[in-house]
């Protein structure tokens, strides 16, 4: 962030985030690994990710949620 702030944002410009967000679901890898890790430490732990057959999607106001 410290780069991208001194490097390419001009005084005076504003971030933009588009209304929808942004496009795509890619999960981190990193994030994948952490959450089989926690499932290996406790294996009473059952949790729902892109590798286990998806999450739980929540539709909400015309959103979705996962």
């Amino acid at each position: 962030m410290f780069v991208l702030k001194h490097e390419y944002i001009k005084q005076g410009e504003v971030g933009y985030v588009p209304e929808e967000g942004y496009g795509g679901g890619n999960n981190s890898v990193l994030a994948l690994k952490y959450i089989q890790w926690l499932e290996k430490k406790n294996p009473g732990l059952k949790l729902k990710y892109k590798l286990r057959g998806g999450e739980h999607c929540i539709d909400a106001n015309g959103r979705k949620y996962y």
